[in-house]
This record gives C-alpha cells, sequence and structure tokens, in this order.
C-alpha cells in the first residue's frame, strides 16, 4: 500500500493473523516513520546568507533543476497504527532479530523500496543473506503468534516510557 493509501485498521483480536498481514503492517509503519517531517531544530543549520544563490549555468536559472520530493505527512490514523505496529516489536525477544524487522519494515516512502536489502543487512551483521531472511521469517512467525495469543504489547506502554515485560 502507498502513503497516500489510508492506514490499515487496528488489529482485531478475534481474526487470526498470520505473517503476510505482520509484513504489510510493519512496511506501513516505516514508510509512516519515514515520511514524518523532522522537527526545525534537528535540521543542519550550516552557512546561511540574505542573497540569492548565485548561479553557475544556464539551466538552473531557470528552474530545471532535480525536484527534491518529499513524501506527504502521514495521518494521524497512519500514525497510530505506526506505533501498534512498531510495539509488536518487543514481542520477539531476540534482539539480533528486532533489529532486522525493523530495518526491513523501513521501506522509502516515495520510491517506494527498502532502504536494508538482506544482502546489506547481512554484511552489516555479519551473517550470510539467507541467515538474515530466516531470522526475518522467524521474527514475523512470533509476532503473528503473539497477536493470536493477544501477548502483543500494548502501544500506550511504550509511549509513556515504560518498556513492556517480554
Amino acid at each position: 500500500m502507498r502513503s497516500g493509501a489510508s492506514a490499515p485498521a487496528r488489529h482485531q483480536t478475534n481474526t487470526p493473523v498470520d505473517r503476510a498481514y505482520v509484513k504489510v503492517r510493519l512496511e506501513e509503519a516505516g514508510r509512516a516513520l519515514l515520511a514524518l517531517p523532522l522537527p526545525a531544530r534537528s535540521r543542519p543549520y550550516g552557512v546561511h546568507s540574505a542573497w540569492p544563490e548565485m548561479l553557475t549555468d544556464a539551466w538552473s536559472a531557470y528552474g530545471w533543476d532535480k525536484a527534491a520530493v518529499r513524501p506527504a505527512p502521514p495521518s494521524k490514523r497512519a500514525i497510530d497504527a505506526m506505533d501498534e505496529a512498531l510495539a509488536w516489536l518487543w514481542a520477539v525477544q531476540d534482539k539480533l532479530a528486532r533489529r532486522i524487522l525493523f530495518a526491513r519494515a523501513l521501506i522509502h516512502p516515495v520510491r517506494d523500496r527498502h532502504l536494508y536489502s538482506y544482502t546489506r543487512l547481512g554484511n552489516a551483521l555479519g551473517l550470510s543473506r539467507e541467515a538474515v531472511r530466516r531470522r526475518h521469517q522467524d521474527g514475523l512467525d512470533r509476532i503473528a503468534q503473539a497477536l493470536n495469543a493477544g501477548d502483543a504489547p500494548d502501544p500506550a506502554l511504550l509511549l509513556g516510557g515504560g518498556r513492556p515485560e517480554v
């Protein structure tokens, strides 16, 4: 689902959950997280001038530069769904698997591509591509089991600063 579409509804406890549902919800959470605008104080300040920027070629003078595309900020509903889905990561006890799940959930909201491939994660973590993929699949299965059993962490606990007991 693209960033312009509405976020999925909150998980209902009476419907069984599978790996595909968890993967889609985590990827939507990653898209929403990357689409959030940065606060002004976190942007680099750098050197500024009141003068307009000096143009060095004719192409720049007429505004034919490549435009930087920013995604639309996510809706409140999408942010609530993001908080809920990211809280599910605490259902996975393996810290490395949580890191892999979070990294694979990060999808660029404009290009709609994963920021971290299995190969790139494997190189960074010292694992093979297949080992990273297996840990990702196992983590998705663990979250689905926790949701089906009603053991998923409450996002309100995480927002309040407390860490859920896992």
